[in-house]
């Protein structure tokens, strides 16, 4: 996954978090910033080893990968990390 447009010049990460189950965003300019843009900094590629089941605003997610769900104002995703394949 490209992590262009998520990592600021200054080496500053655009995705951070401050409160507890609360995603951040700061940038200069709009962009679709994705869960996956999120969890690679968290995770790495070890995400593709877990078995997950995630929900956006409860409903659950079966549209794809999740690394593609676009973060919006006021979304609640929750993911469920089941086992390590």
């Amino acid at each position: 996954m490209s992590q262009k447009g998520w990592v600021a010049k200054t080496g500053v990460y655009a995705l951070y978090t401050v409160e507890e189950n609360v995603i951040q965003v700061a940038y200069n300019r709009p962009y679709d910033f994705t869960l996956g843009h999120f969890l690679y900094y968290w995770l790495g590629n070890d995400l593709l080893r877990y078995d997950t089941k995630v929900f956006v605003n409860d409903v659950p997610h079966t549209d794809g990968d999740i690394r593609d769900i676009v973060l919006k104002h006021g979304d609640r995703i929750r993911i469920e990390f089941l086992r390590r394949n």
